[in-house]
């Protein structure tokens, strides 16, 4: 037996690892599976490991197929450190022999870069614009357990004027804003930093758009009002090139009356009086888009000296403006003149229909039954003395007899004595 001893051959423990470097709790994978024996008769009968290198054997088994596994945790402050896994194998022999082998496991934080990400990625922006950026979407893969990492600083560089190397901490979400010269493409970069100090840097183009100012479109252009009417200037054809919202605002000289209705300007020339040459107001349209783009249309208000019935008079002042009357005259003085007036005396009789057309007398009284009214009528009783010298104005008496002398004429005096005694009753009645 001694001598069997001596030249008894041992197995080989062939140790493996995967992987052989691990991040902290990471699962390492260990093999035994190539030991072997050099004498073919011979079995290894237990594979024992001892994954930490402490001295005690963490696990044991007969089956040369199984791949145990083991996950290390060392302190932070520990790594990177480097594990000694042992791995013992033993035969089946009587005594039986055994044999050690070692794979080293490296260990450290296993911490990984962060990962910056920039949104939107690569977007439009028009020149003095604020363009909203962020990078909320930046990311730590070791942001769980066990290491818990986290991004502690988000850098920005907006300005790429002398390349993008002038980070500022901003946080995540910041406001870019891009000046002339417009047309072009400019680069911004994000830097985050993770609580281990790995950075990674993230990149984004902006295309820097020319804004243009809205277009601004009268009508009509240039705008003419006749005196005593009202006109309507329309806006609504005013727009941006770029689809941005606009304001308005109109303006006028002094002494035009306007109202201000959205895109639409009315002209109230009802109460101007224009000369002969007219009236010239000046106003400007200003348009102005969300982003300060401005465009300033001026234009020109005629109000038109009208005279329809080209009498001389302008429309404004013509109290008859659609007849012809230089001389205006107004007998009523109801503002419309003569020559278009259908009641001039104002008596409510219509002058086809009035027998004094220029004097009121609503009763029409005619005591000559002529065409004329007593009212306007200079012999009211048509015996050829006029009224003002007619001892009876109503009672024809061509021969103005007038036996006592009294104002009355004998045609119309009732005591034509004057003795008191009425003509009726008087038994001498001129006596």
């Amino acid at each position: 037996m001694l001598a069997s001893s001596l030249f008894a051959q041992a197995p080989r423990a062939v140790a493996q690892a995967d992987p052989l470097r691990a991040a902290i709790q990471q699962e390492v994978t260990f093999d035994h599976s190539q030991s072997f024996h050099l004498n073919p008769n011979q079995n290894i009968v237990r594979f024992e490991w001892d994954f930490d290198g402490d001295g005690v054997f963490d696990f044991q088994t007969a089956n040369p197929a199984i791949r145990p596994t083991f996950r290390y945790n060392p302190g932070l402050n520990e790594v990177p450190r480097v594990y000694t896994a042992r791995l013992r194998v033993t035969d089946d022999q009587n005594p039986p022999l055994q044999n050690t082998g070692e794979i080293q496991v490296t260990v450290d934080s296993g911490n990984v870069p962060p990962v910056a990400r920039i949104t939107p990625a690569n977007p439009d922006a028009f020149v003095n614009q604020n363009l909203a950026l962020s990078g909320a979407q930046s990311f730590d893969p070791n942001a769980g357990a066990p290491l818990n990492d986290r991004i502690v600083s988000y850098e920005w560089d907006l300005d790429d004027t002398n390349g993008l190397n002038q980070f500022q901490n901003l946080g995540p979400n910041v406001n870019a804003r891009f000046g002339d010269p417009c047309g072009r493409e400019r680069q911004v970069a994000l830097r985050v930093t993770d609580n281990f100090g790995e950075t990674h840097v993230a990149f984004a183009r902006v295309n820097v758009l020319c804004n243009q100012p809205p277009v601004i479109v009268l009508d009509p252009n240039p705008a003419r009002v006749d005196e005593g009417d009202q006109l309507v200037i329309d806006a609504s054809g005013t727009s941006d090139p770029e689809g941005n919202a606009f304001q308005l605002e109109w303006a006028c000289d002094e002494g035009l009356p306007i109202q201000i209705q959205g895109d639409r300007l009315r002209v109230d020339a009802t109460e101007l009086d224009a000369p002969e040459a007219g009236l010239r107001f000046n106003c400007s349209l200003t348009a102005t888009d969300a982003l300060g783009a401005e465009s300033v249309q001026q234009f020109v208000v005629v109000v038109n000296n009208v005279d329809s019935d080209d009498d001389g008079v302008d429309e404004g002042s013509d109290n008859c403006p659609a007849t012809s009357n230089p001389d205006q005259a107004d007998n009523d003085g109801d503002g419309i003149g003569d020559a278009c007036d259908e009641d001039d005396d104002n008596d409510g009789v219509l002058d086809p229909d009035d027998n004094c057309d220029l004097v009121p007398n609503p009763d029409q009284a005619n005591a000559d039954g002529d065409r004329l009214g007593n009212a306007c009528d200079p012999d009211d009783d048509n015996d050829g003395v006029p009224d003002d010298g007619d001892n009876c104005p109503l009672v024809a008496n061509a021969d103005q007899a007038n036996h006592d002398a009294d104002p009355l004429g004998d045609a119309c005096d009732d005591d034509d004595d004057n003795d008191g005694a009425a003509a009726a009753d008087d038994n001498c009645p001129v006596l």
